[in-house]
């Protein structure tokens, strides 16, 4: 399973005896709501037993009411290590993940590699946002095939069933290979192409698209629909989405 972190991510983390205000500032750059406290600085050191500690905001608000608040003060000053913390391991189904941060009161998981080394935090922003980005690539295919079946519902029975027909008498080496019939939502995506090249003249005044431009992207749309239903690893590339993108936007005249 792929990891649901962004793919090279760069963990980033600040050493326990750093000012906090050094802290404050690499959290306001990255724009991170938490961000790992280290015991020693040092990739090499981004070991599970290297972890001091986990900074948030709402630490940082805490350190600011001290009375002896001063942002040049070591973060150990203002935090306590050795806190428990919930932790997954980085090939974790995202269910999983979101079901560990539900289950208690954090807001983040650590997140394991090979060795314990830490890959980085996963927040309800990171499942939310790797959520979105696996149903994207489901959404628009389910929008292509949608409109595909609608523009081939005026052929019948017979004729959204002759793809079909055609592989049976390939398979057989005969031509009277009873002919098949088929319900427009039976059909499989490799039969569009099919039946939209068979029925070409019946169907062109329907589609705002030329039948060459259809011919190339189908069945690159079909490869990249294999690969998200078989939840291949690596995700869907940006070329992809383009293609699927495109797909929509020739079938919807846009």
């Amino acid at each position: 399973m792929e990891s649901f972190l962004s793919p090279g991510r760069k963990v980033v983390t600040v050493v326990k005896d750093e000012p906090l205000r050094n802290a404050i500032k690499v959290m306001s750059k990255h724009d991170f709501s938490q961000v790992p406290i280290v015991k020693r600085g040092g990739v090499k050191d981004l070991r599970e037993d290297n972890i001091y500690g986990v900074l948030s905001w709402e630490v940082v608000c805490d350190a600011m009411i001290h009375p002896d608040f001063d942002l040049s003060r070591p973060i150990s000053t203002f935090f306590e290590g050795g806190a428990q913390w919930s932790k997954c391991r980085d090939s974790d189904m995202i269910k999983d993940v979101a079901g560990k941060l539900l289950e208690t009161d954090y807001e983040y998981v650590l997140v394991l590699g090979e060795k314990n080394v830490v890959n980085g935090l996963a927040t309800y922003y990171d499942i939310a946002k790797r959520y979105v980005e696996m149903v994207e690539p489901f959404s628009a295919i389910e929008s292509v095939e949608r409109i595909l079946r609608n523009k081939l519902s005026i052929l019948s029975s017979v004729e959204l069933g002759s793809a079909e027909t055609e592989i049976k008498r390939c398979s057989a080496g005969k031509e009277d290979v009873p002919p098949s019939t088929k319900e427009v939502d039976d059909l499989e995506f490799h039969e569009y192409q099919f039946l939209i090249n068979k029925f070409w003249n019946r169907l062109a005044s329907d589609f705002p698209c030329e039948l060459h431009d259809l011919n190339e992207v189908l069945p690159k749309v079909n490869k990249i629909r294999n690969s998200v239903m078989h939840f291949r690893p690596g995700g869907v590339s940006t070329e992809d989405k383009i293609e699927l993108e495109w797909l929509k936007k020739l079938l919807k005249a846009l």
